[in-house]
């Protein structure tokens, strides 16, 4: 809600001053110009650009799949592109005029939202596109439609001028609702440049440089940052391409960390072997599948970038869905499918790879590219938006089916995460969560590097030798500092096989409960110091090596205890989770040291030595040995 993004007067100060420089008279014009004739958002009638796309292109591709088009009826101006192109391909005056009576709707009614700012891009495209080439568009409605995007665009503005956050969904489609109102008004209305000039300024002063300290990376999680965010990004950066020239697709690529190309990556390794994404964040059931919202955001960037892994990504989406991986409205964007472009196959990809270090901290690891195969996530970084829980250190697990878990939407405090409570007994309104805050309010990235509020956790050391695969992050600014002193935890994938997490706690007070979680799929086994889980032919056995003498304790998940119940969740939720604590609590620090091992369902377990050799434990699994520092705060070494 707006009300969230608002939340810090100061932050909101801060914003509406340096919002003048954007939105006062005087400024110096922009240094780019605008293609003088429609259409010039995505193709142009002539030949343009470094492989621009063209309308006849359009024409030739839009073959395949025109019929679709309009198949359906359209009753949200985000369909009025999929008409548009239907009549610039079979020169239909009744899709023209369907679009046209979409277009001038205008956007929804009600609070604004990432909706709005959709459907004015839609209206803006859509006018674009007709006012360039369409059967039928008569004076009459251009003005009505141009009347629609100039009040619309301007609204846009105004709503990021009552509430910003740079790294919150909405704030990139109202940049667009703006900026896409203002390139299709350009040469037909005299507001363009206003719209324009503050489109493009609000890109490249608040949000590219947001993006770039990403580094390809969101903290809104896989649902709301592929669907909403990606979308706008990618779509902003082909759109000013098209119209201006600029291309910012390369300028990232030669100077800027390649942030929206690693986008593309991160889309391609967050997926699991099942083909749903991870589920960090606010996940929700509408946009956890790759058949839902992936292909049109995977087709602009490959597009754009023209990645042979994301060409056989596209490849991929196509084999196993077919093309109703474009949803009703989305089919326009089937234009940007490029068969020319070479492909290569996921499998091709380094197995491992760290995204974002210095903001969401996350590292994918998996022992192949196949469907059987084990896929892990580690996640420990800083605090983005409101879409974000308090889940710093945590870990998910797969092979054949989800072994650790997290919990989806809503699921924010720690108690949902595979990471550690803490708690004061002494306190029973201690529910042993990392700092709980609201935090969605800063306009600018200055202004969130400057919150420490929102250093909630950091990426060590991350190295990959042979095939194994240690990463070492600090989780202590993700709790209250009277509660946790220090906490670090290193997660290691020995030989792509086994998983071993090293925790090292140190709490403030010495009768502060630390508890190490585990969430599970299925009712777990218990056995000593061991415990498993299985489902789906996959199965998890869990050794707790460190404390040698542990209490664990088996809690299942009730239905109450669902922050937000999701029917499309019911079999994927955790049923429960294992906790894990010191059986005597005589020390303010505990090390947790546990074995993971992943596999088949009936698979043994590995065999497990612990050595104590002063400063290190020595650590033998099966003919591997790893060497532990007892701080904590060096990375474990292989032998």
């Amino acid at each position: 809600m707006r009300a969230a993004i608002r939340n810090d007067h100061v932050s909101r100060r801060t914003w509406l001053a340096g919002l003048g420089g954007l939105l006062g008279p005087g400024q110096a014009p922009r240094s780019t110009s605008v293609h003088p004739e429609h259409p010039r958002l995505f193709f142009h009638r002539e030949p343009w650009g470094d492989g621009g796309l063209t309308l006849a292109e359009v024409r030739k591709r839009g073959g395949s799949f025109v019929e679709g088009l309009a198949a359906e009826v359209m009753r949200s101006p985000e369909g009025a592109p999929n008409l548009a192109l239907h009549s610039l391909i079979s020169g239909s005056q009744a899709s023209a005029e369907q679009a046209i009576r979409l277009m001038k709707m205008g956007p929804s009614g009600g609070e604004w939202t990432t909706t709005q700012g959709d459907e004015i891009e839609a209206i803006a495209i859509s006018y674009d596109w007709l006012a360039g080439a369409g059967p039928v568009f008569s004076a009459e409605d251009r003005r009505a439609v141009q009347d629609v995007l100039v009040r619309s665009g301007r609204a846009s503005m105004r709503a990021l001028s009552t509430g910003a956050s740079i790294y919150h969904t909405r704030m990139y489609a109202w940049a667009n609702g703006a900026l896409f109102a203002g390139l299709a008004l350009e040469g037909d209305r005299p507001e363009a440049a206003e719209l324009i000039d503050f489109g493009i300024r609000y890109y490249k002063q608040r949000l590219i440089p947001a993006r770039q300290h990403t580094a390809g990376a969101w903290f809104n999680a896989l649902s709301y940052g592929k669907k909403y965010m990606c979308r706008s990004v990618f779509s902003f950066l082909t759109a000013w391409r098209s119209a201006t020239g600029e291309n910012l697709w390369a300028k990232a690529k030669e100077g800027g960390n390649d942030w929206p190309e690693t986008m593309l990556f991160y889309l391609m390794y967050m997926l699991r072997p099942d083909h749903r994404f991870a589920t960090y964040g606010d996940i929700f059931d509408s946009m956890w599948r790759s058949d839902q919202g992936a292909r049109r955001v995977v087709a602009q960037a490959v597009s754009e970038t023209r990645n042979p892994y994301g060409q056989g990504f596209l490849q991929e989406l196509e084999a196993r869905h077919g093309r109703r991986t474009y949803d009703r409205e989305s089919r326009w964007y089937q234009i940007f499918e490029d068969s020319s472009i070479p492909a290569r196959p996921r499998s091709e990809l380094p197995l491992e790879r760290l995204f974002s270090p210095k903001a969401l901290g996350a590292v994918v690891m998996r022992s192949g590219w196949g469907p059987q195969d084990t896929w892990v996530l580690f996640k420990c970084g800083n605090y983005g938006d409101n879409h974000g829980h308090f889940d710093q250190g945590h870990f998910e697990i797969f092979r054949r089916g989800q072994l650790a878990l997290d919990s989806f939407y809503g699921a924010k405090d720690t108690v949902y995460h595979n990471t550690i409570l803490v708690n004061d007994p002494q306190d029973p309104n201690d529910r042993g969560n990392q700092r709980v805050f609201s935090r969605q309010v800063h306009a600018s990235l200055e202004s969130y590097l400057s919150d420490p509020i929102v250093r909630t956790g950091k990426i060590l050391e991350f190295r990959v030798t042979g095939g194994t695969t240690c990463v070492l992050g600090d989780v202590t600014p993700a709790y209250p500092p009277d509660k946790v002193q220090s906490f670090t935890r290193q997660l290691v994938f020995l030989d792509r096989k086994v998983i071993v997490i090293f925790d090292v706690v140190t709490v403030a007070n010495a009768r502060f409960k630390r508890r190490f979680l585990l969430h599970y799929p299925a009712a777990p086994s218990l056995d000593g110091q061991s415990f498993r889980w299985a489902g789906n032919g996959g199965q998890l056995i869990v050794r707790t090596v460190l404390p040698e003498k542990a209490a664990i304790a088996d809690i299942p998940l009730s239905e109450r205890d669902r922050p937000v119940p999701f029917k499309n969740f019911n079999e994927w939720y955790p049923k429960g989770r294992v906790e894990v604590e010191p059986a005597v609590y005589d020390s303010p620090t505990t090390v947790f040291l546990h074995v993971l091992a992943p596999g088949e369902e009936g698979d043994l377990a590995p065999e497990v030595r612990l050595r104590d050799e002063g400063s290190t434990y020595g650590l033998r699994i099966g003919a591997s040995n790893l060497f532990f520092d007892k701080t904590g705060r060096k990375l474990c070494r292989q032998a």
